[in-house]
């Protein structure tokens, strides 16, 4: 399985590298703004985003531009401030049922 990652802060990188399941190919992901030309981009199926900061303006764009596909975000922050943003954001996009 293809995976990609982003993060900000570097001592981050090897964690999440070592956690990374045997036969998934793990590509790190530099610069937000690069991704059109990344192939890989387009056969990801799971990001992964380690946030130490909030807001950062990079992690959002990356959440938006790789909807509807998973994401899995890292909340390294000491007050949580990214706890429930993407579900948040999905439940506003739902219609309701009711």
């Amino acid at each position: 399985m293809q995976l990609m990652a982003y993060t900000a802060d570097h001592h981050a990188k090897l964690d999440v590298s070592e956690a990374i399941p045997e036969g998934c190919t793990l590509t790190w992901i530099e610069d937000a703004s690069h991704l059109s030309s990344n192939l890989a981009w387009k056969q990801t199926r799971i990001l992964i985003l380690v946030a130490s900061d909030w807001p950062m303006s990079d992690i959002e764009s990356l959440m938006d531009n790789f909807a509807p596909r998973r994401v899995i975000l890292v909340d390294l922050t000491p007050e949580a401030h990214w706890h429930g943003i993407h579900q948040n954001q999905l439940v506003r996009k739902t219609p309701s049922l009711v």
